[in-house]
């Protein structure tokens, strides 16, 4: 198979273009990812594409970085080969794949073996808030009936300004939980330069809980990171915080919202107890 490897913005913008309008797709999301040592591609056959970010270093690749989807999207029946292509192209040690679908082999490809592991997600989908509220677990109506009693106050910013005001939350939080570890703040900062990027601010007086949401797309919502300071636990200004997230994609006609994926079962329960069910993610690896 024949493999084109696409580096300029306009041209991979273009190719994504024909397939989807997911953010996670786009050139700006990678190059968001990079660092100094990292390169981006985008892998092209006749009738489907991959994104890449390369360490130059390691020799390792992911299509999905930072907790993204990624994978061959197009015609189904060239996933296996594309990967294929594109790991002996970049003469990679190890690639690593993190698909919203499972990829389905064929007879050809039987000399070509993926680890297969599957992760769990929570997806919401953003009904009225009456319906939405009433599918919410006991506990959790119970506790944002608290938080709402709180008069916490809402800030939604984007750009560098959120980006900062998020990085002052976090080292707060360092400083409260030694082990509390987070991305270093130049990430966050290049996450300010997307326009589909959000920073969410519950405060009373201070900041209290954010996070970071991003518009994957005109339909989805996706919660990327999120922090609480130990007075957000105690006074569910996270409920608070991931209760108008609800509503802002309500109000603003978004159908889904991804609370993404769960290390631990507690924070899986948590994730469920806001209505939403499991979405399995398939992980592969070379």
């Amino acid at each position: 198979m024949k493999v084109r490897l696409i580096t300029n913005k306009r041209p991979w913008d273009e190719e994504v273009s024909k397939f989807t309008e997911h953010l996670f797709y786009s050139h700006a999301w990678y190059n968001t990812m990079s660092r100094p040592w990292h390169m981006h591609f985008l892998a092209k056959c006749e009738r489907s594409i991959m994104p890449i970010l390369a360490n130059s270093l390691n020799l390792k690749g992911y299509s999905g970085p930072w907790g993204s989807f990624g994978g061959p999207i197009g015609d189904d029946t060239l996933s296996l080969s594309l990967i294929k292509a594109t790991f002996q192209k970049l003469r990679l040690r190890h690639l690593i794949i993190y698909r919203e679908k499972p990829l389905t082999p064929r007879d050809d490809s039987s000399n070509f073996h993926l680890n297969e592991e599957r992760h769990e997600s929570v997806v919401l989908e953003l009904r009225d808030p009456e319906t939405v509220f009433k599918e919410l677990h006991e506990n959790r109506k119970r506790n944002l009936r608290k938080a709402l009693k709180e008069n916490f106050r809402l800030e939604i910013l984007t750009g560098i300004e959120g980006a900062n005001r998020y990085i002052k939350l976090l080292k707060v939080v360092k400083a409260e939980r030694k082990n509390f570890y987070f991305h270093n703040p130049a990430t966050f900062k290049r996450i300010a330069g997307l326009e589909n990027a959000l920073f969410f601010f519950s405060e009373k007086g201070k900041d209290l809980a954010a996070a970071v949401i991003l518009k994957l797309d005109r339909n989805t919502l996706f919660f990327w990171h999120g922090v609480n300071s130990l007075e957000a636990l105690h006074s569910h200004a996270g409920d608070f915080l991931q209760w108008e997230i609800i509503l802002y994609g309500i109000q603003n006609h978004f159908d889904l919202y991804y609370l993404g994926t769960s290390p631990n079962t507690d924070l899986l329960r948590y994730k469920l107890s806001w209505g939403g069910s499991i979405k399995e993610i398939f992980i592969y690896s070379i």
